[in-house]
């Protein structure tokens, strides 16, 4: 299961929020917005509850999970990418941007984010502020799913995008391999 906790500067915790279910569900990374709202991304597997919020998510494998939780500890919406085919794909990194929106970073060994067709490789993913999946990119790699991995980004103030993370072997980026 998920938590969300809140510390107050003088070491006092002052909320803790819960989220899923039975199954295994997992965050990975933590933001705040402009409204000082939360976004937190992982995985799911199974159905996982948010609050009054029912997220379906492979019952067998991995889907990424994204959600936002509000300053008083309520959650706003929950997302998953909704694999129904098999696959293990995990959101590990997360920035946001000044309109709100998410960008999210991780690793798939196929499958499919919003509307983008993933294959073994890493992700970079935008989620609307709203709480719907928008433009996806991923990047191949030759090693499969557990040896190649987007663990972080963060944007600069001109939107562009800046992510870090493993690889083994060989990776192709935007046609250019690297070794």
């Amino acid at each position: 299961d998920i938590f969300v906790a809140k510390l107050t500067p003088t070491g006092t915790w002052d909320r803790v929020t819960n989220a899923g279910r039975t199954s295994d569900d997992e965050p990975k990374d933590i933001e705040i917005d402009s409204n000082g709202d939360l976004t937190i991304t992982g995985y799911c597997s199974g159905n996982s509850t948010f609050g009054s919020i029912d997220v379906t998510c492979d019952a067998t494998y991995q889907d990424i999970i994204v959600a936002k939780i509000n300053q008083t500890g309520s959650w706003q919406w929950a997302i998953a990418s909704n694999q129904t085919s098999g696959y293990y794909v995990s959101g590990e990194g997360l920035a946001i941007d000044s309109n709100d929106d998410i960008f999210i970073t991780g690793h798939t060994d196929a499958g499919k984010i919003g509307n983008t067709s993933v294959f073994n490789g890493i992700f970079v993913s935008k989620v609307l502020s709203n709480g719907t999946w928008g433009d996806s990119v991923y990047f191949s790699a030759s090693n499969g799913y557990s040896s190649n991995k987007g663990l972080a980004l963060d944007l600069n103030s001109n939107g562009e995008i800046f992510v870090t993370g493993q690889f083994l072997s060989t990776i192709t980026i935007d046609g250019n391999s690297i070794t």
